[in-house]
């Protein structure tokens, strides 16, 4: 069980934010109008955090040897995860190259899960230290700064988009989940494991969808 506050209508102004790239996408480009909204909404959504997200728990202040190590091991977290991506962009490049893979298709299906380990490591960890308030922080917090990029890269140069079943069968998912999540979130102020099989079913449904899409 993981205990939430039952009001899963806070959910949706950063559920639509996610969805927000695939909406502006429908015309085949990102160019700096849609790239100066996901930035301003990016800074709504930041001020519009409410306090019932933020963890209640106390902490007690770590020495100054602590915060050595910890900062340290911060700093070598980042470049190990900088050299991994780099490497991870490299092989998938690579691999378009000598393929005819749909190059969305391997976005969603290896390069996202690849690029989202440490994200989703973190998670994990703050779970397994009974910080969920963290571990929804994190979740949601990664896949905002993911549009984030997303209207920073549109902004220096404005981009192409090519929408086609692919991403109409993603951008269904995506919903799906969504509504999934919402509707679990808000049912007994709790999710259940019954409930998390049930996302995990849809998630690896549409994850087997965009594989077949991927090598049709």
């Amino acid at each position: 069980k993981i205990r939430t506050n039952g009001r899963s209508q806070e959910l949706f102004p950063y559920m639509a934010y996610l969805l927000l790239p695939l909406l502006a996408g429908l015309d085949g480009r990102i160019g700096w109008f849609d790239a100066i909204i996901f930035l301003a909404l990016y800074v709504f959504l930041l001020f519009r955090l409410k306090p019932e997200f933020r963890s209640t728990k106390r902490t007690v202040p770590a020495s100054a040897d602590t915060l050595w190590k910890a900062s340290m091991l911060t700093l070598i977290g980042i470049i190990v995860v900088a050299v991994t991506a780099n490497l991870i962009v490299r092989l998938t490049l690579f691999l378009l190259a000598q393929s005819s893979l749909d190059v969305f298709g391997i976005g969603t299906v290896v390069f996202a899960l690849g690029t989202n380990l440490p994200e989703m490591t973190m998670a994990f960890a703050a779970w397994r230290r009974g910080n969920v308030d963290l571990t929804w922080s994190h979740i949601v917090g990664s896949a905002m700064g993911n549009i984030l990029f997303i209207g920073l890269f549109g902004l220096i140069r404005p981009f192409q988009v090519n929408f086609g079943l692919t991403q109409l069968a993603f951008a269904a998912w995506l919903i799906g989940l969504f509504a999934l999540f919402a509707l679990f979130y808000r049912s007994e102020r709790m999710l259940r494991r019954n409930e998390g099989v049930a996302i995990l079913a849809v998630f690896l449904a549409g994850l087997i969808i965009q594989a077949i899409l991927l090598l049709r």
